[in-house]
């Protein structure tokens, strides 16, 4: 299972879902490896012919901790 799920609209929108049930999505150095490595790739990807990009961050978990 990847502990990171993305996907983007066509207005170059991405939603970034943190996808780790079993973890509660607990930060760890993994984990935020994957996360960067998620929103380098949308940023690759959104900012061809534009200046930035907007990214919705949420859950698949029901609890959320920081």
């Amino acid at each position: 299972m990847d502990g990171v799920l993305t996907s983007q609209d066509a207005h170059g929108v991405a939603t970034v879902t943190l996808n780790r049930p079993e973890r509660r999505d607990a930060f760890d150095d993994a984990f935020i490896g994957e996360l960067d490595r998620a929103f380098a790739k949308l940023a690759r990807a959104s900012t061809e012919g534009r200046e930035g990009f907007a990214a919705f961050l949420k859950k698949r978990n029901p609890v959320f901790r920081s």
